[in-house]
């Protein structure tokens, strides 16, 4: 067994190189794809979505395929990356490549453990937008293993990795699948504004157009409160429900029952219209599920009671979620200083396709099998984010070794 002794400790910039290939002119690079911080995702190597060159008009850097592109700004958002082509980049990220005699993995690796971003957020500097200069970040101390161990190290490490990037692969595949699943059986096509109202034309037999209030048994405001009681009840406000539909727990508030409070109570499958907030948010819905504790509603919300022999409350509320995420209650909204608002008969005269009732519970059951196939993939997935940031800082900092044998 090697011990941590037989480590090298040095400074960054000795294995690591700053590549400063600057171009003031962003149009004479002749490359398509841009690099901005915003294209990097926290604790993710892998660029997903680039930015376009053309986008750009101030001085940029250039990188090369395979060059680390490290977000010097803001360093706490652990902003890591591999370019996977020639691209303009960002000049609040530094493009860095190994010296001679280290991998680009292996130094990856380093640049991933917990130790080497401690330092980096140690050593940035400024108030509101920190940032760290390559002279600072060369003279951090990396612990360096025997070069025969290297390659068994990253060799472990990345293999988490890859089954990290193929989980998420699957689900985005999930995620894809699951979004074409609920506009076909909506019998929506394309976005706001190119949106293909419901007409009779091509409607599936036994499908009937219906407006919203037709579908509706009664709506009821919430109440506002500004008072807190532990002993009360939980009031589901703006903060508890999700852009795509979900309602969160994580963080609530518990108000004051009030006397008439049956008037406010909700049952599995009442639906939560976000009648109020900001433009952007305005028109959030989520389905309210059975909790452990009673609950109520804030002013902020119009609750929606179906009648259930006509629609399940999950098509109405899909409906709901993809109207809002194409903008259309965006759009519709009155909007005030700070806020908007959407009025309930703006929904009501909304029409839509209604399927079968064996259409609609064969939806409603392929979805839940979908959304549980998908919890179970992301918490796979955040296991292994969880594993691989483990066993990067137990290996690179000397905590857990290799033996000898395992590097012959």
């Amino acid at each position: 067994m090697t011990s941590v002794t037989d480590w090298e400790s040095v400074e960054f910039g000795e294995i690591a190189e700053q590549i400063i290939n600057r171009i003031d002119n962003p149009e004479d690079s002749e490359l398509a794809d841009y690099i901005g911080l915003e294209h990097i995702e926290s604790n993710n190597l892998k660029i997903s979505n680039y930015g376009k060159a053309n986008d750009v008009v101030s001085s940029k850097f250039v990188c090369k395929k395979g060059d680390i592109i490290f977000g010097r700004r803001r360093a706490y958002l652990r902003k890591l990356a591999i370019s996977d082509r020639d691209a303009l980049v960002s000049t609040d990220a530094i493009v860095i490549r190994p010296k001679e005699g280290l991998s680009k993995e292996f130094l990856i690796l380093i640049m991933q453990t917990s130790r080497f971003w401690d330092e980096v957020i140690s050593r940035s500097a400024g108030s509101l937008s920190p940032r760290i200069k390559w002279r600072d970040l060369s003279k951090i101390n990396v612990l360096l293993p025997p070069a025969n161990m290297r390659e068994e190290i990253s060799r472990l490490i990345f293999s988490v990795q890859n089954n990290f990037e193929k989980t998420e692969y699957l689900i985005q595949v999930s995620e894809t699948v699951r979004k074409a699943l609920i506009l076909g059986m909506l019998g929506i096509s394309n976005k706001y504004g190119k949106f293909m109202h419901p007409r009779m034309e091509g409607m599936p037999a036994g499908w009937t157009i219906r407006k919203t209030e037709d579908l509706i048994e009664s709506t009821q405001n919430g109440f506002p409160s500004g008072k807190r009681d532990e002993n009360g009840i939980v009031q589901i406000r703006m903060n508890n429900v999700t852009t795509d539909g979900q309602l969160l727990f994580d963080n609530y508030l518990m108000v004051p029952i009030p006397g008439n409070i049956s008037r406010y109570s909700l049952e599995e499958g009442d639906i939560l219209f976000n009648n109020t907030n900001s433009v952007d948010l305005v028109g959030k819905s989520a389905i309210f599920t059975k909790q452990k504790f009673n609950c109520t509603f804030s002013n902020h919300f119009t609750r929606i009671r179906v009648k259930k022999d006509i629609v399940l409350p999950e098509i109405l509320h899909q409906h709901l979620v993809v109207w809002q995420n194409i903008g259309y209650f965006q759009d519709t909204a009155q909007r005030q200083v700070g806020q908007s608002s959407v009025s309930i008969k703006d929904v009501l005269r909304i029409k839509i396709f209604v399927p079968t009732m064996n259409e609609q519970n064969f939806f409603v059951n392929t979805m839940k099998n979908i959304d549980n196939s998908l919890n179970s993939l992301k918490k796979h997935r955040d296991l292994l984010s969880k594993l691989q940031k483990k066993i990067t800082d137990s290996f690179l900092s000397g905590e857990m070794l290799i033996s000898k044998e395992d590097t012959n």
